[in-house]
């Protein structure tokens, strides 16, 4: 995937967010600090949200900073995908670092399956 793709899906998945939540531009870039054409760029993906903007998204809609990156468009349940991505999220928190790399290990290898 270049970087521009990356972009494209990360915008696209802020605004299936936003939109399912009902939220204008101009309310979400209020929040942000932020001005709508400034979130308008970023869910078109012409410019690239920072990981700044990622993690107050991720806390704004109470979803994983993981949930911009993936193309969920074959799943038919996104709340409960986000509702499992949560739960996961909230198990390793606190988790020492050991553990931590064995699940990035276990994740990587999850991916090769796919």
């Amino acid at each position: 995937m270049t970087k521009e793709q990356l972009r494209i899906r990360i915008g696209e998945n802020i605004m299936k967010q936003r939109v399912a939540r009902k939220i204008s531009r101009v309310a979400l870039g209020k929040k942000m600090k932020v001005s709508a054409g400034t979130v308008g760029l970023m869910e078109r993906g012409s410019r690239g949200a920072t990981f700044l903007s990622l993690y107050k998204l991720a806390d704004i809609f109470e979803v994983p900073i993981d949930a911009f990156f993936y193309d969920d468009s074959g799943n038919t349940n996104d709340e409960s995908l986000s509702r499992k991505r949560k739960s996961l999220a909230n198990l390793i928190t606190g988790l020492p670092e050991k553990h931590l790399d064995y699940m990035i290990q276990m994740a990587k290898g999850l991916r090769e399956f796919e």
